[in-house]
């Protein structure tokens, strides 16, 4: 598909780790959200199974290649639902000239495209520096647009039996926070450093982190794992 655009293309969970290493938790976490609640809607009560590296792989291609409308939207999660042997539900035709106080969207409409636009908002948060506004916004629409819709999340309803909603990518979070903890290890030793408060003053923002005490509880658990070996 082409949008007009070079878009990064992830096709393996080795290039899905590497690439959520480096992408903002807050955005994957909406991101994963929307996606979860949007097959949970278009794919009705149809019982179909996929793979986390599936889902994966799917929700990074919509943020990096996003979706111009609802119609390429729609038929994105479309293409995903039936590849991976599930139903679609029928819709009707999305009204033309919509937007979001258009009194021709049905309540599940409104929530559809609330879901769109979050996810659009989440593109616009990862392309632009410590923009906070995009994010909270893609949440406030995450959110709205799971109230109107009233549906639970697709990963504890019978539709995937894998994993729970909030083990989502757990796997390679996990991976992405070992990584970081080790990379602070390092550099707390590479430094001389005495004081674990002193070493993640200096190297938390480096982390990607808000905060210096995640990174010196880290330093103290490492150190303590490293003097029983």
């Amino acid at each position: 598909m082409d949008n007009g655009k070079n878009s990064l293309k992830i096709n393996t969970p080795d290039e899905a780790l590497i690439y959520l290493k480096s992408l903002n938790d807050g955005i994957w976490d909406c991101v994963t959200n929307a996606v979860d609640i949007a097959i949970a809607f278009y794919a009705s009560k149809s019982k179909f199974k996929f793979s986390i590296d599936d889902f994966v792989l799917f929700s990074i291609s919509l943020l990096e290649d996003e979706p111009k409308y609802i119609f390429e939207f729609r038929d994105r999660f479309k293409k995903f639902i039936l590849e991976n042997d599930g139903n679609f539900r029928k819709l009707n035709e999305f009204p033309k000239g919509y937007n979001a106080k258009n009194k021709k969207l049905t309540k599940n409409e409104d929530g559809e495209l609330s879901l769109y636009l979050a996810l659009k908002h989440c593109v616009i948060s990862k392309n632009a520096t410590d923009d906070n506004y995009n994010l909270n916004r893609a949440n406030f629409l995450l959110g709205h647009g799971t109230a109107l819709l009233g549906i639970e999340s697709v990963i504890i309803n019978s539709l995937h039996n894998e994993v729970k909603a909030h083990d989502l990518g757990g796997k390679m979070k996990a991976q992405k926070s070992k990584d970081k903890q080790e990379k602070a290890y390092d550099l707390f030793k590479a430094g001389g450093y005495t004081s674990y408060a002193s070493c993640a003053r200096d190297i938390y923002e480096q982390l990607g982190l808000k905060d210096p005490m995640t990174v010196s509880k880290w330093l103290s658990k490492m150190d303590r794992e490293n003097i029983k070996k």
